[in-house]
């Protein structure tokens, strides 16, 4: 499963709250292969006003603090639909 099913799964369970940061997202999944300095890659790389991504699942809302958007964007004005399920 990917990060964001994980995440989502996470979310939905209560074990991982919004906002999050990468520590809290590595922690809430305890998945060996999802270090916390990988995490904090992957929320970068998606997040919304990052220019090179080209789908955002993510909102910067604080220093390292992120929240996970419920629609894809995949411009930085229009949502693109809901997230697949992964």
């Amino acid at each position: 499963m990917s990060l964001i099913g994980l995440m989502k799964e996470a979310i939905a369970s209560g074990k991982l709250t919004e906002p999050f940061t990468s520590s809290q997202v590595s922690e809430a999944l305890c998945r060996p292969n999802w270090p916390p300095a990988r995490v904090q890659h992957f929320l970068a790389r998606r997040c919304l006003g990052n220019l090179a991504a080209f789908s955002y699942y993510f909102e910067r809302v604080g220093s390292g603090q992120y929240r996970l958007l419920r629609e894809t964007a995949r411009d930085g004005n229009r949502p693109g639909g809901p997230l697949p399920e992964c």
